[in-house]
Parts: structure tokens; sequence; C-alpha cells
């Protein structure tokens, strides 16, 4: 996330001084940022699902396809995402984009 973010700096401050809104902004690199981590998260729960049986002899207390765990870490891995995608976007709409645009 940090290097898409960061690879786009100037196309982020290109487009604030062209009269883009911020927040416009902020959707946008969370939408994209948010495909990636779905893909990622589906991936991993596809390879989870595959793995039961191997996963079952580890798992105390729990089965391998358990719905509410495979639910909780889809939620926590969704909320990772962004806060990540957030995290390096909004320190870049303001000062930063000045700077690397040159204003």
């Amino acid at each position: 996330m940090s290097v898409y973010v960061g690879s786009r700096t100037s196309e982020f401050g290109i487009r604030l001084a062209l009269g883009a809104q911020p927040a416009g902004l902020l959707r946008s690199v969370l939408r994209e940022g948010m495909v990636i981590a779905l893909a990622g998260i589906l991936a991993g729960i596809g390879g989870a699902l595959l793995m039961t049986r191997a996963l079952s002899k580890l798992l105390f207390g729990v089965t391998a396809t358990d719905p509410l765990t495979f639910a909780l870490a889809f939620a926590v891995l969704v909320a990772v995402g962004l806060a990540a995608g957030y995290a390096h976007h909004a320190p870049g709409t303001l000062i930063g984009l000045a700077r690397r645009v040159g204003c």
C-alpha cells in the first residue's frame, strides 16, 4: 500500500491542484487498495479451506471450518486494509503533496 500510494503522490498533487476533492482521492485510494486486499484475503481463506485436514490437527476448541473464526479474520483483515490505505493517504493530501508538486 505504501509503495502504491507513494508512486502516485505526484498524480494526487496534480489532481488536487486541478480542483479534485481530497475525499474523492481518499475514496479512490481506499477502493483500489481494498480490491488488492480482498483478493489476498479471498486467496488466503481459500487456501485455509483447502488445508482444513492439516489444520484440524493443530486446532483446539474450534473446528477448522468455523464460520465465526473465518468471519472475524475477514473483518479484521478488511479493517487493517482500510487503516493502511488511510494511514498512507491522509498525510499525503496535506503539505506533502504541495511540496512534491512544487507549490
